[in-house]
């Protein structure tokens, strides 16, 4: 390639613009307090009743407790998010736009950390695993309820994340089991918070020959540095 073409390459790249949806709407929540939803098809990403903290862990794949930073009401104030892209984009794809649609209609800003704190690894009971690896690929779903949830075909580091979400704290696959499992796990939530969880982790050791132990662990933060509220359309 010579010098031209080089420096009008570099010049290409540098106004390149970032993947962006080709209509979106975001408008203030009238979704009942405490209920959010969320629903993607090939090109088409539909929030419901998203904090901005929500959006962007939606945006960057992260759980709550992985964002930090920010005005407070990025916890309080909830949105309703509608946007289509040109051609036929999914999952990852999506997610990159609505990163490019946050930073457009939120001003939003932000930077990456990492930082060691506490968290669960999960690992192997000494009794040993109590379920057995599926054959072939079945695909992953999972359901849940009050004390109850039901997985198929879920590898142990998403069983992992699943469990960050009910935790609200970082856990890590340590097992080194390899696989996919379909399971059905089922503790009380009777009491306070921590009789719940005290539930579900004598569960996960006599239904799974699974446990959760409390270590420090390194933790992938997004760390808001800007963001504004958006102008309703």
């Amino acid at each position: 390639m010579d010098m031209r073409k080089f420096i009008f390459f570099l010049a290409a790249c540098a106004f390149a613009q970032p993947p962006a949806f080709e209509a979106a709407t975001i408008k203030p929540s009238k979704s009942q307090p405490g209920r959010s939803a969320t629903h993607t098809r090939t090109g088409m990403i539909v929030l419901t009743g998203k904090t901005l903290k929500g959006l962007i862990c939606s945006a960057y794949d992260v759980k709550d407790f992985q964002v930090s930073g920010g005005p407070k009401w990025m916890d309080d104030d909830r949105y309703d998010v509608n946007a289509k892209a040109e051609g036929a984009a999914n999952g990852r794809q999506l997610e990159v736009m609505l990163q490019t649609l946050l930073a457009d209609r939120f001003q939003l800003a932000i930077h990456r950390e990492q930082k060691v704190g506490p968290a669960y690894a999960l690992v192997l009971a000494k009794s040993g695993l109590k379920i057995k690896p599926l054959e072939g690929n079945p695909g992953t779903n999972s359901k849940g309820g009050k004390g109850q949830l039901t997985v198929t075909g879920m590898p142990m580091p998403e069983f992992a994340d699943l469990l960050a979400r009910e935790l609200k704290t970082p856990v890590v696959d340590f097992t080194s089991t390899p696989g996919a499992f379909d399971f059905k796990l089922e503790w009380s939530i009777e009491g306070d918070k921590d009789d719940a969880q005290s539930a579900l982790f004598a569960a996960l050791q006599s239904q799974l020959g699974l446990k959760l132990e409390s270590r420090k662990l390194p933790v992938d933060l997004i760390v808001v540095d800007r963001a504004e509220k958006p102008s309703e359309n």
